[in-house]
């Protein structure tokens, strides 16, 4: 069997990763602005949950980002994920303001 040299040429995929990160900071960005939080920052404040929750519900609905991806993102595990995306869920179907905040957002992007 001959041996020779594995040559890589370049990624293919990388413009296409480009781009759904790119999404996905563009998510993050809005939904900070929207609540005037920093999303980024790894804290436990009351005041920066729901707005991560539903950046997190966002990336799911969006970009159907998995939820090790998305706990990733935030420094948290895959079950605080899916616990976030349950509450969003069951928040919109229940209360209208959320419902309306969510609207919103979507709107900005």
């Amino acid at each position: 069997m001959k041996q020779g040299k594995v040559v890589f040429i370049g990624n293919p995929f990388r413009r296409e990763v480009g781009r759904a990160n790119n999404r996905k900071d563009h998510i993050i960005d809005t939904v900070s602005r929207y609540y005037g939080v920093d999303l980024r920052r790894p804290t436990r404040k009351r005041s920066v949950l729901f707005p991560r929750q539903v950046c997190m519900g966002m990336l799911n609905e969006f970009y159907n980002m998995g939820v090790t991806d998305i706990g990733r993102e935030f420094g948290r595990s895959h079950a605080t994920v899916i616990c976030a995306i349950k509450r969003i869920n069951g928040l919109c179907e229940t209360n209208d303001e959320t419902k309306r905040q969510i609207e919103e957002i979507k709107s900005m992007l």
